[in-house]
């Protein structure tokens, strides 16, 4: 056996030539550091060959990883994504197809949770409303519990409607003063408890029962059979009540005025304010004396027997004198300007008693002397004796204001109204009213008057303009 001196390959004794690399072979015996060296590099040539084609290899393997990482985070937030709307709409499926509240409420809060969408927000708050027509506390609990899922407008929004129908539930069982607690809390969540439909029954009922007088239906009767009235005064939302007294002794007689106001959740008296000599008072009525300030206009006879208007305003938890005006035959509110703040209007009969001396004053917040702001003398007209022959006797010469009006019974407004007309003789057409005017010694039918407001004079148009806008509140 010999070995080829090129490519150290093994070649038979009886081959000249070696069979892979066809090197022409002699018959002595190679060097084997020949061989050796042959063989190494044989050997590092196939090394690098192996070396060069596995490093594309090793590349190619880390773009792999990379593209499989990607692809899974990929899917990682595709499923994030998709699985809360699908478990959002699974809650919805749910919600609409149970009858049980309890379970509805459960299913809108995993809805809103999943997909806080305006959709499943409402959804909440129908079926909050719906079970606190049944269970109203448990509504209010549950609403406590998932207000973190809701922002503060939607919060309150949904609180004040589920207080509107506690209230309703408490005024069919009769419980005022409970309502008056719910009213502050409405009140906290920035809403309108004043616009609640059964607010001036609330308020009726419960002035009703602190001054122990009988139940009126409506604010205006409260006033004028009661000398009750409730108003916010103070300009802090919620109204107090004020309650004036007639207190005859035997030493003589005492006007006394009570003010009510909420202290720890319900009306208590915060102040009371007596006046001796005092006769034959009355609420007069409730307005603005001062801008944005209201006061209580209380007339009374004095012991020289005048007749006296005074003025009383209300500083939270004080009842406060602002001022009086007196005249010898009548004094009362009238607003002489329009401008919504009202004088003290004082009727002096003269010495003669064939004019009537009209003065109008103003009253100031701050207390101090009311001063004339207008006068004009009247001549003293020819009117029937009886004065019970008409609903307001005088609408022909003065403004009537709203306390004139306010506690009159629609029938009795629309009489009023067509006082006016009648004393021009107006022939009415509706039985009901020429029976009634016909039955009246000062009433001339007048053919030729037709109704319209040539004939009327600027009181009489302002008054029966008036007078049908507090028809219309029947």
């Amino acid at each position: 056996m010999k070995f080829c001196t090129k490519c150290g390959s093994p070649i038979s004794d009886d081959q000249n030539f070696c069979p892979k690399c066809e090197q022409e072979t002699k018959n002595e015996i190679p060097n084997l550091d020949a061989k050796t060296k042959v063989m190494k590099n044989n050997l590092s040539k196939e090394i690098n060959d192996l070396s060069k084609n596995n490093a594309p290899k090793k590349k190619s393997s880390k773009l792999t990883i990379k593209i499989i990482i990607g692809l899974l985070l990929f899917l990682i937030i595709l499923v994030v994504v998709f699985f809360n709307k699908i478990k959002g709409e699974y809650y919805i499926f749910k919600y609409n197809n149970t009858e049980i509240t309890h379970d509805k409420v459960d299913y809108a809060v995993n809805a809103v949770k999943s997909l806080r969408t305006s959709n499943t927000k409402a959804l909440l708050e129908n079926v909050l409303i719906e079970m606190s027509k049944t269970d109203i506390n448990t509504a209010e609990t549950k609403l406590q519990e998932v207000s973190s899922l809701l922002s503060e407008d939607e919060y309150k929004r949904i609180a004040i409607e589920i207080k509107e129908i506690k209230i309703d539930k408490l005024y069919a069982e009769g419980r005022y003063e409970d309502i008056i607690k719910e009213f502050k809390e409405i009140n906290k969540l920035g809403g309108d408890f004043k616009s609640n439909v059964n607010y001036d029954n609330v308020m009726l009922n419960i002035s009703s029962k602190l001054t122990n007088t009988p139940l009126q239906n409506s604010k205006g009767l409260l006033m004028k059979y009661e000398d009750v009235y409730y108003d916010d005064f103070d300009g802090d939302s919620f109204d107090e009540i004020i309650h004036l007294q007639n207190m005859n002794y035997n030493y003589g007689a005492i006007l006394k005025l009570d003010l009510f106001r909420i202290t720890n959740g319900q009306y208590n008296v915060v102040d009371t304010k007596t006046f001796s000599e005092h006769w034959n008072s009355e609420i007069q009525g409730v307005y603005e004396f001062s801008k944005g300030v209201k006061g209580a206009f209380i007339h009374y006879s004095n012991s020289s027997g005048d007749s006296c208007t005074s003025v009383f305003g209300f500083d939270k938890e004080e009842i406060i004198f602002k001022g009086a005006v007196i005249a010898n035959n009548y004094t009362m509110p009238d607003d002489i300007d329009k401008d919504g703040i009202y004088e003290v209007v004082g009727n002096n009969l003269t010495a003669s008693s064939s004019t009537i001396l009209k003065k109008w004053f103003r009253i100031y917040e701050d207390g101090r002397t009311p001063t004339e702001v207008k006068s004009v003398v009247e001549q003293v007209a020819n009117e029937p004796n009886n004065s019970d022959d008409y609903i307001i006797e005088d609408s022909y010469k003065r403004y009537l204001t709203d306390g004139d009006l306010m506690w009159l019974s629609k029938e009795e407004l629309g009489i009023a109204r067509n006082e006016i007309f009648a004393r021009h003789g107006y022939v009415f057409k509706m039985d009901e009213y020429k029976n009634y005017f016909n039955s009246k010694s000062w009433y001339v039918p007048n053919p030729s008057y037709d109704g319209s407001e040539s004939a009327l004079n600027e009181y009489e148009i302002a008054n029966y303009k008036l007078i049908q806008e507090w028809e219309k509140k029947y």
